[in-house]
């Protein structure tokens, strides 16, 4: 018999979502918190997808969200 407590709660999802911290360049006193299903540097592409010789960003922090 199934736990009452199973009615009130959600199946852990297949995707694996991280929160990560990063800060740009061009604007040094300001960090940006972002969450993704995907890997972070993929993301950071799709933020940024221009293509420069030198990088604009740099993570600083992940962890993972669930």
């Amino acid at each position: 018999m199934p736990d009452i407590f199973d009615s009130y709660t959600h199946q852990r999802p297949s995707a694996n979502p991280i929160i990560y911290v990063y800060r740009e360049n061009y604007m040094p006193n300001l960090l940006k918190i972002g969450y993704t299903t995907k890997p972070v540097d993929d993301r950071m592409e799709e933020i940024h997808p221009l293509k420069s010789p030198v990088k604009t960003w740099e993570v600083l922090y992940t962890t993972p969200a669930l």
